[in-house]
């Protein structure tokens, strides 16, 4: 199930009638385990944070300048077509939101190649804004181009959503054994992800995240079953991390585990 990679922003007008719909894209700590970028995309995403950290401190004239002068720019199903265009009709807004409420990066990933680089960001924004409560879960897809040696955004995409009440943590998995297995190291690559479960449950999303960026696995609906096996395509050497969504019994299940590749 491949997750959508988006983000909205906030309007002048919508601020003066409703809580506000999103939040500039949220900061990683350091060495945070979300990131999941090739090498490749580690100079263009240096790019995109510096851009977020410019709004968030009100530097308009940095901000832009990590936009190319024909930024295309979506959000809220609007669009701004130049760097002009969002300087004049939201730079503002999205500094004064990015500014005061709080957001972190739950899941990054990106890869670069030749002139164009690509960073896909998820994350969640909670606070308050014009005293109103804010928590959203929040997508954006930036493109960026290497114009005369330096990277600039050409294209973001921003959306957000409500937040959904986050799942509870179950006092013992529901994953009761996995090939590979957790935390162990195999000399050749897996030819299937092999998952059971105890009670039986309903798979609904699983990835896999490794040193060549993100793979979402296929996952076909079915009932509440005990083992699923899922094709995995040939893993080059590195350590991958194991994300699963299931529900079982009416609860909802969400776990983690890691593997390594020799």
């Amino acid at each position: 199930m491949v997750v959508s990679i988006a983000r909205a922003r906030v309007m002048a007008v919508a601020l003066a009638l409703t809580a506000p719909a999103s939040a500039h894209e949220p900061v990683a700590p350091p060495g945070s385990p979300t990131s999941h970028l090739s090498n490749s995309a580690r100079a263009s995403a240096k790019i995109v944070d510096s851009f977020h950290s410019a709004l968030r401190r009100g530097d308009a004239n940095e901000a832009l300048s990590y936009l190319s002068d024909k930024a295309l720019i979506f959000e809220g199903g609007s669009a701004e077509r130049s760097r002009t265009e969002y300087a004049v009709e939201h730079l503002g807004a999205d500094a004064a939101y990015s500014k005061a409420v709080p957001a972190v990066i739950t899941r990054r990933a990106g890869e670069a190649a030749g002139t164009l680089a690509w960073i896909a960001t998820e994350g969640r924004t909670t606070g308050s804004f014009r005293g109103k409560p804010v928590d959203q879960v929040t997508t954006e897809t930036m493109i960026l181009r290497r114009i005369g040696g330096s990277w600039k955004i050409v294209h973001i995409h921003w959306s957000s959503a409500a937040a959904r009440p986050r799942v509870a943590q179950a006092t013992a998995s529901i994953l009761s054994d996995s090939v590979p297995a957790a935390d162990s190291k195999v000399r050749v690559s897996p030819s299937d992800l092999r998952l059971d479960f105890s009670p039986a449950a309903r798979l609904v999303e699983v990835t896999v995240d490794g040193p060549d960026g993100t793979m979402p696995m296929m996952v076909t609906p079915a009932g509440e079953v005990g083992r699923y096996s899922l094709p995995l395509p040939d893993l080059s050497p590195g350590k991958y991390e194991v994300h699963w969504r299931a529900t079982s019994q009416g609860r909802a299940h969400e776990g983690r585990f890691d593997f390594t590749v020799e």
